[in-house]
């Protein structure tokens, strides 16, 4: 837990990739800040774009501005932010995309809450989503519930995104930073996993959007996309169930059963993607799920039939939709 200090610094992490037309709009949101008091951290995955000459301007306007270069691997967003962490001198983090943005006063009002609540780990704020330009969506990426956020990450219902929090860097020093191999889901891992331990501290400020999601540029090619996700989801499942063992949670039937939906999510998503089912992925799915006793060995055999299923394009058959929902919550409730 830090000490806050009237001005204490906030660290923001920037990992970057090839975003030339992007990053200087991004930048600029920080150098916008109200609280001066923060060091921008921007770590480059080896851009060739002219990313890097780009970035060299803001570091020579202001000496705030650090960047370096990704010196180990694996290529990726979680390399860079975990270098970032370790050059990071300020006593707050936040990790912002190289395409999104912060409004003037998001530093300023984190460090607010953080002064007023200095024995936080995290505190989490709204953030916006946007295509082009603030306001063209106008609709919050945050969506709270009363429910447990742990819960709703665990079944892949995201409450918040990378950007949301504010760390005490300590805390998120000691959570272990983000795990390098996940291919997707590294934040949705990172706040489970921060999220899991006993006695964590966070707050969640329900104010107006201080952070801007940038929709537009983030997709990858649908296939490309299902391909790593489904690695994510099977890596997600397997450090939840190790995590929940080793900490001893007295709530382990509630994650289970988020997890258990978690799995539904991801089955079906493979067992009819665009009608063209992935046998493959959709197995590895489904034998992550049976090796963790996530599911016991009589429902592994109705998913492998399910898949079968699809696969012989019974999923076009009217009302097989409503069938495989009802077999699958019925067994995953």
């Amino acid at each position: 837990m830090n000490i806050v200090k009237k001005k204490s610094i906030v660290s923001i992490i920037i990992p970057v990739f090839n975003r030339v037309n992007l990053v200087s709009e991004t930048l600029n949101s920080v150098l916008d800040q109200s609280y001066q008091h923060w060091e921008t951290i921007i770590v480059d995955d080896g851009s060739t774009d002219g990313t890097q000459d780009l970035i060299k301007t803001f570091v020579e306007k202001d000496q705030r501005f650090h960047f370096y270069q990704r010196d180990r691997k694996p290529k990726g967003g979680s390399v860079c932010r975990n270098i970032g962490l370790e050059k990071a001198n300020g006593d707050y983090v936040i990790f912002l995309d190289s395409d999104d943005l912060l409004a003037p006063f998001c530093l300023q009002e984190r460090m607010a809450v953080m002064r007023q609540n200095p024995d936080l780990d995290f505190a989490v704020f709204n953030m916006e989503s946007f295509n082009y330009e603030i306001g063209d969506i106008g609709k919050l990426f945050n969506t709270y519930t009363r429910e447990n956020p742990l819960y709703r990450f665990l079944r892949h219902d995201i409450p918040w995104q990378t950007t949301c929090p504010i760390w005490d860097k300590t805390f998120l020093i000691k959570l272990g930073g983000f795990i390098e191999t996940f291919p997707r889901l590294q934040d949705p891992e990172l706040h489970t996993r921060a999220l899991m331990i006993e006695g964590v501290k966070y707050k969640i400020v329900d104010y107006k959007a201080d952070c801007f999601f940038r929709i537009n540029y983030k997709n990858l090619p649908n296939r490309e996309l299902v391909l790593r996700s489904n690695l994510g989801f099977c890596l997600y499942i397997e450090m939840v169930l190790t995590e929940m063992e080793k900490l001893n949670r007295s709530d382990t039937s509630s994650i289970k059963k988020n997890l258990r939906r978690l799995f539904l999510f991801a089955f079906r998503d493979l067992a009819i993607y665009r009608g063209d089912g992935m046998k493959k992925e959709a197995l590895a799915i489904l034998k992550v799920a049976k090796s963790t006793k996530l599911l016991s060995t009589t429902e592994a055999y109705i998913f492998r039939f399910l898949l079968l299923l699809t696969q012989m394009k019974f999923h076009k058959v009217r009302g097989f939709g409503r069938l495989m929902s009802f077999i699958n919550y019925s067994n995953l409730s």
